[in-house]
């Protein structure tokens, strides 16, 4: 239990680092682009947040958060053989 709990907060940590990231390169985050799609539409959101922050949120952005994942499986992993 305890292990899901703590590879849950990798995972938040990650996260919020990879959209700090992202708002330093002037890339979108999940956040601003979901929030443009509910008030000016899917394809209007999706035309006006640029190809560099399309890429990030669809290719980059989930393959560094599986990676986060399975470095932190191996890790606890790790922790488990002490």
């Amino acid at each position: 239990m305890l292990d899901k709990l703590f590879m849950g907060f990798l995972l938040l940590i990650g996260a919020v680092i990879l959209n700090v990231i992202a708002s330093s390169l002037g890339l979108s985050t999940w956040y601003w682009y979901l929030l443009d799609m509910s008030t000016l539409g899917i394809w209007a959101a999706t035309k006006g947040v640029g190809f560099f922050s399309l890429v990030w949120l669809y290719l980059v952005y989930p393959f560094a958060l599986g990676i986060l994942v399975h470095y932190s499986n191996l890790l606890m992993e790790l922790i488990d053989l002490f």
